[in-house]
């Protein structure tokens, strides 16, 4: 920087208020480790601002996170395919005519490549299901931590939420998935119908969060 100073004009103190190093301190720390927020802390704001009232007793829609489901659920059954009605059942508990399940995709590179391997999260171990008698690992919450386990999960339950033995844990409920395309899922004449949304179609949807 002297150097060019001695042949070019050079507003030292307009250089110096911005960053002298490849990163911004604000993204980075001196170690090279991201800097992080808790995925709360928006939350937090919100509630401050608004007053909260009292939690709604009939729902129009639901939103759930699909990965966040799946690692919430305890007393997980042997099979893939009572896993499947298991989730099911915990759509159709909120009562509402529609809910809406969104599952991410990991897209890779990304920047959220940093954060899995902190997550220790495994991408190379692949795992295949056959069908919905197929006995699931001991370890259910542990194989969620295989990507292409939970990538593999997922499209069995595109498929296996169409299947005649799930007519009884559908009932009358819309059920909208969303992974690579939109699944939307209802009964018609005591048989559930399969088709694919494009409106609610977003390509290329990445976990969004930290």
């Amino acid at each position: 920087m002297l150097g060019l100073s001695m042949n070019h004009s050079i507003d030292f103190e307009k250089i110096l208020c911005y960053p002298v190093i490849p990163i911004p301190m604000s993204l980075y720390h001196l170690d090279g480790t991201i800097c992080k927020t808790e995925k709360s802390a928006i939350v937090a704001v919100f509630e401050k601002q608004h007053q909260q009232g009292d939690t709604p007793v009939i729902f129009d829609v639901v939103l759930v996170d699909g990965f966040f489901l799946l690692h919430t659920l305890r007393d997980d059954p042997a099979t893939f395919g009572n896993i499947s009605k298991k989730i099911m059942s915990c759509l159709t508990a909120t009562k509402a005519p529609r809910v809406d399940i969104i599952f991410d995709q990991y897209i890779s590179p990304s920047i959220k490549d940093y954060e899995r391997n902190l997550r220790n999260e495994e991408n190379s171990i692949d795992f295949n299901i056959n069908g919905p008698m197929q006995i699931r690992k001991t370890y259910f919450n542990k194989e969620l931590k295989n990507i292409k386990f939970k990538q593999t999960l997922v499209i069995f339950l595109i498929e296996h939420w169409r299947y005649p033995e799930m007519v009884p844990f559908i009932v009358q409920t819309v059920i909208i998935l969303n992974y690579d395309f939109c699944y939307s899922y209802k009964l018609e004449s005591n048989n559930i119908v399969q088709t694919i949304n494009d409106n609610l179609y977003c390509e290329n949807h990445e976990e969004a969060d930290t």
